[in-house]
């Protein structure tokens, strides 16, 4: 059996109101075999993105994880310093985020942006660094790599923005890529360039991807595994096709019929 990358294990997650701590996420386990892509399906609003922010630390200050483990080839992430956590944040795990707009700095160029990241987690001379950054963001497929590399975030269509994240995400050849609601902002055109971008990558790098998402016919086209979050639990989880063929739970099952099989 092939080596486990990312490991979680019980992972509890709790938000602090003023009235108390609510429960976003209980308990919940999955992990994630090298070159596989597996899926977190669940609602809107229902924890989700928590768990990507929590493998790499980055949960905002109202939300603490109260009990589990997140290995990272055996390592548990949850006990590391936040320096180096930081070192690894980027070249061994990294994210996708659902608004590109948002998560880029509007301020710097794309191009600049991307090339932080090669200059952070990569040997690359900085003389050539550029060079590395137009090569990232013809590998996802942009044309005018340099032109693209020159523009701000708020010049790009959404198309583009989530294409140079892509970029960003791979710059330093990472083991695990989360992505978060890859292509919920997109028109179905560009969705799917997008699924068959993240195909040929997944392959070329030999990537593997927690791909966290509400749409189920995006899980039905990426997935191996599938894990459904409800209310905070994971309810049911499997191969995909076994999941989307056999459903167990009734949650699944609503989610099912929502789209055409």
């Amino acid at each position: 059996m092939s080596e486990v990358l990312l490991d979680i294990r019980g992972l509890s997650i709790g938000l602090q109101q003023e009235d108390g701590v609510r429960d976003l996420l209980r308990d919940v386990s999955l992990n994630i075999l090298p070159q596989e892509t597996v899926s977190l399906l669940g609602g809107s609003g229902g924890g989700k993105t928590s768990l990507g922010l929590a493998i790499l630390g980055l949960l905002p200050s109202a939300m603490k994880v109260h009990n589990g483990k997140i290995l990272f080839l055996g390592q548990d992430l949850l006990s590391l310093q936040r320096s180096s956590l930081r070192r690894l944040r980027g070249k061994e795990i990294s994210m996708i985020f659902q608004e590109p707009l948002s998560a880029f700095n509007p301020v710097f160029r794309i191009g600049d942006q991307i090339a932080e990241v090669v200059q952070e987690h990569t040997d690359h001379p900085r003389a050539k660094i550029m060079d590395r950054v137009c090569t990232l963001l013809d590998m996802v497929e942009i044309p005018e790599p340099r032109r693209v590399a020159s523009a701000h975030p708020h010049q790009l269509s959404a198309g583009l923005r989530q294409r140079a994240m892509i970029a960003q995400a791979i710059a330093a050849s990472p083991k695990v890529i989360i992505a978060d609601e890859p292509t919920s902002n997109l028109d179905v055109t560009v969705q799917a360039r997008i699924i068959e971008l993240f195909a040929k990558l997944k392959k070329q790098l030999s990537l593997s991807l927690l791909l966290i998402t509400h749409d189920l016919g995006l899980v039905k086209a990426m997935s191996d595994r599938v894990f459904i979050l409800y209310e905070g639990r994971i309810v049911e989880q499997g191969n995909t096709q076994d999941v989307l063929s056999h459903a167990h739970h009734d949650f699944t099952k609503r989610l099912i019929t929502t789209i055409s099989l």
